[in-house]
């Protein structure tokens, strides 16, 4: 069966002049961009005080991150590239005022091929403009790829990667595991006690409980054997702040998710848990990225290997 992602649509999506601008630019799909799963907030490793006076800056901002982001000491040759590609789209005349500030972290990390942060700030436009960026949210040319993210981050979908059911990759069997998963956390308190916490009342808790849905898809995990895995995603999350929904997923990841028929279940999270370095979402291998696939792209290729180390199931890397 061929592997299945959760979409996130937009019905309309206000236009971007590229004739204008003579920019090769891969086109909107009919249904629009995936918005990638991330698995943290978009302010990880940003440092403090930046992300204090971002946050009280004034007037209508959003985040930008590229493709294969990294944190750069020195960010001269992105930042250009990101003011140039949103000066071109938007105009001299509307992005007289606009201003692309760059992250700085707030600890070195030495033990991530990729380190955040990764988003850089988006400032001095009008609102009209920066919904435009935000409604397409994917920009990519052969020189840049990027995201365009809201400065309030939406709730992602993406719960955790199931393994270990001994069934097949088909429509039912997601069907199947998908019930697992809702008894399972059904009768773990814990996990709807978190959200009445927060304010989530019973009625919500349960809706979003029973919004659990379950996707599969194959990796290979040596030369002649392949593996099903389950992403579990929440359709209807629960209305909490960011970092508390990952709280709430850190939680469900740790359930073991017990079947009288089909064993139990267990999150992949640690170095297990993928994290494509391309659009940073944690639902699929580098590999697997949905974006190359799109017709008419214009960013970086994925790399044609998707199989998974058998020491220790760690994501693709690049070639």
């Amino acid at each position: 069966m061929e592997r299945q992602y959760v979409l996130l649509t937009m019905s309309s999506v206000p236009s971007l002049n590229t004739t204008r601008a003579s920019i090769q630019l891969t086109p909107l799909p009919p249904d629009g961009f995936s918005a990638p799963q991330l698995g943290e907030t978009v302010t990880r490793n940003l440092d403090q005080r930046q992300c204090l006076l971002w946050s009280a800056k004034y007037g209508p901002k959003a985040w930008v991150r590229t493709y294969r982001a990294r944190f750069e000491p020195n960010a001269q040759e992105t930042l250009t590239k990101i003011t140039t590609l949103l000066t071109r789209l938007l105009g001299e005349a509307e992005s007289s005022t606009l201003l692309i500030s760059a992250p700085s972290h707030e600890t070195p990390i030495t033990d991530e091929r990729l380190p955040p942060p990764w988003h850089y700030l988006i400032s001095g436009i009008s609102q009209q403009n920066l919904d435009k960026l935000v409604a397409w949210q994917v920009l990519s040319t052969p020189d840049i790829t990027v995201f365009i993210v809201p400065f309030t981050h939406p709730l992602p979908n993406y719960i955790c990667t199931l393994e270990n059911f001994p069934l097949p990759d088909t429509p039912n069997s997601s069907a199947k595991v998908a019930q697992i998963v809702k008894s399972t956390l059904h009768r773990a308190p814990d996990i709807g006690d978190l959200l009445t916490a927060e304010g989530v009342d019973y009625a919500d808790a349960y809706k979003a409980i029973e919004s659990f849905a379950v996707t599969s898809f194959r990796v290979s995990i040596s030369a002649t054997k392949k593996q099903t895995l389950w992403n579990v995603y929440c359709m209807k999350p629960p209305q909490i702040a960011l970092d508390k929904f990952f709280r709430w997923a850190k939680a469900i990841r740790r359930l073991e998710f017990f079947s009288k028929d089909f064993g139990v279940g267990v999150a992949r999270t640690g170095d297990r848990q993928f994290q494509c370095i391309g659009c940073k979402a944690v639902d699929h291998p580098t590999a697997f990225c949905p974006f190359p696939l799109i017709p008419g792209w214009c960013g970086p290729v994925a790399p044609t290997d998707n199989t998974l180390s058998a020491s220790n199931n760690s994501p693709p890397s690049q070639p």
